[in-house]
């Protein structure tokens, strides 16, 4: 598979999401939170949080699906890539939502 074809083959396989259920996730966003987002893929949904929340770490084990996406990152988005183990992540502020693309469904418990 070449490089080229990576985002299309992942885009088909990991990204069931549409707008509207990224526009669910946005609404429950607020200014100060700050995001841990498993499984980032293209960025897609972790450069609309950045506009909304003080920070937002997206992780990313496949850096060929961020290939064109490095460029421009707003300064309140970390993109990690690659295989990291817990404790690579000490560094990382307390968060207040944790995504996780690959599960079934987006969730949280309820804020106080």
């Amino acid at each position: 598979m070449s490089v080229s074809s990576a985002p299309m083959l992942w885009e088909s396989l990991w990204a069931p999401y549409d707008q509207p259920t990224y526009d669910w996730v946005l609404n429950r966003l607020e200014p100060a939170d700050v995001i841990l987002d498993i499984g980032a893929g293209d960025l897609r949904l972790a450069r609309q949080m950045a506009q909304l929340v003080r920070h937002v770490y997206a992780i990313e084990i496949d850096p060929a699906l961020n290939m064109d996406n490095r460029i421009d990152l707003p300064a309140n988005l970390t993109l990690i890539e690659g295989m990291h183990s817990g404790s690579s992540f000490h560094r990382i502020s307390p968060v207040e939502f944790c995504l996780c693309g690959t599960a079934p469904t987006f969730g949280s418990t309820p804020r106080n």
